[in-house]
């Protein structure tokens, strides 16, 4: 399948966001995906 983004952000990268990424990577659907989560402060 043909790249039809240079750059995909996932927001909220959990169990599903990862298998959304990882999918995008392997299909080639993007030339990198970037990633952020939400991180706990004590």
């Amino acid at each position: 399948m043909a790249k039809q983004f240079e750059t995909i952000a996932l927001i909220g990268i959990g169990l599903i966001g990862s298998s959304i990424g990882r999918e995008i990577k392997d299909k080639g659907l993007a030339g990198s995906v970037t990633i952020s989560s939400a991180v706990k402060r004590r």
